[in-house]
């Protein structure tokens, strides 16, 4: 299969792009998959994306369990650290 220019550069350009789109593919397979969706989370952090990251842990957070409150509350807490950090 071969790659579109504008593929090729959006790969270039994010090389995040990939491991997003693996990941919100195993979300799809699995909707509520509590080790998908921290991964996730801990991805857009890296991507400074703060807002997706904050879709994360409210979705995390409907889950309604200890576990998932628990990655939230992780996730909320490397979000406020990377906020404090960039401040």
């Amino acid at each position: 299969m071969k790659l579109s220019n504008l593929q090729k550069r959006l790969a270039e350009s994010s090389p995040y792009l990939p491991a997003e789109d693996t990941l919100v593919s195993a979300l799809r397979a699995a909707p509520g998959n509590l080790d998908v969706l921290a991964e996730l989370g801990s991805l857009y952090i890296v991507m400074k994306d703060v807002s997706r990251a904050r879709q994360v842990s409210d979705t995390l957070r409907r889950l309604d369990t200890e576990e998932a409150r628990q990655a939230a509350n992780s996730l909320d807490v490397t979000i406020l650290n990377e906020r404090e950090g960039s401040a």
